[in-house]
């Protein structure tokens, strides 16, 4: 018997899986933190595990959806860029983030020209210096626990 599956919309991989014919097979789908399982595709089946009985070739393919709350979380978290547009520096304002926050700005071909590293106790500003930059248009990428964000920043 064939069994195949992708296990996220993360991960895409497949596993094939033979039985003897008639054999109990038990299913799992795991997610992680930030997914739960909702279905399995092919016959809208909820039941996570499922046993099925294997007698013919079967593909199954889990469905994950993002879990309630995480928008909930990032709705009371903000983010401000000013000034912007700017010559010298930018400062980046976060609020509602605890913990380690990363800030990156990449240039337009996906070069990294600033990472720096800001931890935040709800409340936080970091100043960038951006004077050593070309002019042109940058990306800065706010990455936290249950938080990422881009911003587009304007360097003059």
């Amino acid at each position: 018997m064939l069994f195949q599956g992708l296990p996220s919309a993360w991960f895409r991989g497949s596993c094939v899986i033979n039985y003897e014919a008639n054999t109990s097979v038990t299913l799992t789908a795991t997610a992680n933190e930030v997914y739960h399982f909702v279905r399995w595709q092919e016959d809208g089946n909820t039941d996570n595990p499922r046993t099925i009985v294997a007698d013919a070739d079967y593909t199954f393919t889990a469905l994950f959806d993002r879990n309630e709350g995480i928008s909930d979380v990032a709705s009371n978290m903000a983010l401000s860029l000013y000034p912007n547009p700017t010559s010298s520096s930018a400062t980046i304002s976060l609020a509602g983030i605890k913990g380690k926050v990363t800030i990156i700005i990449v240039d337009m071909s996906g070069r990294k020209v600033v990472s720096e590293t800001v931890d935040c106790a709800g409340d936080c500003q970091k100043t960038v210096n951006v004077s050593n930059l070309a002019q042109g248009a940058y990306f800065v990428r706010i990455e936290s626990e249950g938080f990422n964000s881009v911003k587009k920043l304007v360097v003059k």
